[in-house]
């Protein structure tokens, strides 16, 4: 199976930035142009750990949810809704480099997969933040890959 990114330029994705952590993902994933015959799409909540310092530094990866979104092939102007409620699975807040030794880091994953089972993705970290006495409630924020952070 071969993996293959980026594919920007074939859907948008439109999701609210802040959540609680017992909030609902609320979303939608818009098609502008379709140059791939896409099989179907996968909505994945992903948590990754990482232990240790330097070479000795081990990552496990679980993956807590798993959902099918779109079977079958999208046409331009295509929306899909999504809707993804995070109190089933009790996440906890985000740990960055606790003592240079541990982090934990969620993950937003969509995937689209075509007809040749090639593989595309965009991965988008979901920051969680903790008890803030200026804001009572906790909160989860989306980090975009050049660590500017949206909220």
């Amino acid at each position: 199976m071969q993996v293959e990114k980026p594919y920007e330029s074939y859907i948008g994705a439109n999701v609210r930035l802040r959540y609680h952590l017992k909030d609902v993902i609320v979303g939608k994933i818009y098609f502008l142009l379709v140059r791939i015959k896409i099989q179907h799409m996968e909505l994945q909540l992903i948590k990754k750990e990482i232990t240790g310092i330097g070479p000795s530094t081990t990552t496990e990866t679980e993956t807590i949810a798993k959902y099918e979104i779109m079977d079958g092939a999208p046409v331009k102007g295509e929306s899909i809704p999504i809707r993804l409620f995070l109190a089933g699975y009790d996440p906890t807040p985000t740990m960055r480099d606790v003592n240079k030794k541990f982090s934990v880091r969620y993950f937003l994953n969509l995937v689209l997969v075509d007809e040749e089972d090639r593989r595309y993705f965009k991965q988008q970290i979901l920051l969680q933040q903790g008890y803030n006495a200026q804001c009572p409630k906790t909160m989860l924020y989306c980090e975009y890959p050049d660590n500017m952070l949206c909220g």
